[in-house]
């Protein structure tokens, strides 16, 4: 069986963010323009566009990708969110049985690496909050695919269309618990009332219920197991997004994966287009070359990475510090992996 829970409005204040090539934190909201004002801050979509045609969305997928340990300090999503019912149900059915329903995500594994974000379907947030029905969203679904095993859905009634949504193609059966006086509007889904006084939050709830194992009936009489996948349910939806590529688009991996690349081509020697060879250092987001001492900020090299492929240094002369340098560096078989 697998459990899915929607996301929660308080998050641990440590978690991480997303941030622009420039260094700033990007902060996801439903309406940017809407949003209070606040220094060093981005305010994005999930699907805005983020550099060149790859929006946060894809970025995001890209970072959880990459090994480049973790430099944003983002959390799994099962550690995103403060009440503690979220890691007492990967404590109780596993970290890959267990997923949740992110208003700004979609339907992601508890081990997605997630960034701060304030997007929810409720009614009483701030208009810049809320996502409306109209609002369109990429939304993840990271459920294993060909999986046979019983679903349960834990979350208000404003967040089932949403699980009936993202979870349509899963082929076991899908089990949504539901509190309101009325039953929810779930296509393809069984229906099953939790009693309960509890308004506010009862899903937590209904959770710990499942957790503790006091009211056997919620769960299915028969439940069908999957086996141990040689890959978790993340690397498998991660490997399956990075290898669709749109046919004739140019695909550029991002500033993060280049930076996290260049960190270990620190001291190998790399040959200007006129023949110098030089080498570099990296500390935090500078590159120091050893040449001429050029200092060149990663923000430098996002710039010219929107641009590539480029024929030559002469191409970036007015858009970057080091242009020869950079463009050396970016073309470089063991950065450029033939990727452009």
């Amino acid at each position: 069986m697998m459990v899915v829970i929607q996301c929660a409005a308080s998050k641990h204040p440590n978690a991480g963010f997303m941030r622009t090539a420039a260094g700033k934190q990007a902060i996801f909201v439903a309406d940017p323009l809407q949003a209070p004002p606040y220094r060093n801050t981005l305010y994005a979509r999930p699907d805005d566009p983020a550099q060149g045609s790859r929006t946060w969305r894809d970025l995001l997928v890209e970072y959880n990708a990459t090994n480049t340990g973790n430099p944003y300090g983002l959390l799994e999503a099962y550690e995103l969110y403060r009440n503690p019912v979220y890691s007492e149900l990967v404590e109780k059915f596993g970290l890959h049985s267990t997923f949740i329903l992110s208003a700004g995500w979609g339907l992601i594994s508890a081990d997605f690496l997630t960034p701060q974000y304030d997007i929810t379907f409720s009614s009483a947030a701030a208009s810049y909050k809320r996502r409306r029905k109209s609002d369109r969203y990429q939304d993840f679904c990271m459920l294993p695919t060909q999986s046979a095993a019983d679903l349960y859905f834990l979350g208000g009634k404003d967040y089932v269309p949403l699980f009936a949504k993202t979870a349509s193609e899963h082929g076991g059966k899908k089990i949504v618990f539901y509190n309101s006086a009325t039953p929810p509007h779930a296509p393809g889904c069984e229906l099953r009332r939790f009693e309960t006084s509890t308004r506010t939050n009862w899903h937590y709830e209904c959770a710990r219920a499942m957790i503790s194992g006091e009211q056997e009936q919620l769960l299915a009489t028969t439940t069908t197991n999957t086996p141990p996948a040689r890959k978790s349910n993340l690397s498998r939806f991660l490997e399956s997004r990075l290898t669709i590529k749109r046919a004739g688009e140019t695909v550029k991996p991002s500033i993060e994966t280049v930076w996290a690349r260049l960190q270990k081509l620190q001291g190998q020697y790399f040959e200007t287009k006129t023949g110098k060879a030089f080498t570099f250092e990296i500390s935090g987001r500078v590159l120091k070359t050893n040449r001429t001492n050029f200092n060149l900020p990663q923000s430098e090299f996002a710039k010219a990475l929107n641009h590539v492929p480029i024929e030559g240094p002469g191409e970036i002369n007015n858009l970057v510090r080091g242009p020869s340098y950079i463009w050396a560096i970016l073309h470089d078989p063991r950065v450029r992996r033939g990727e452009w």
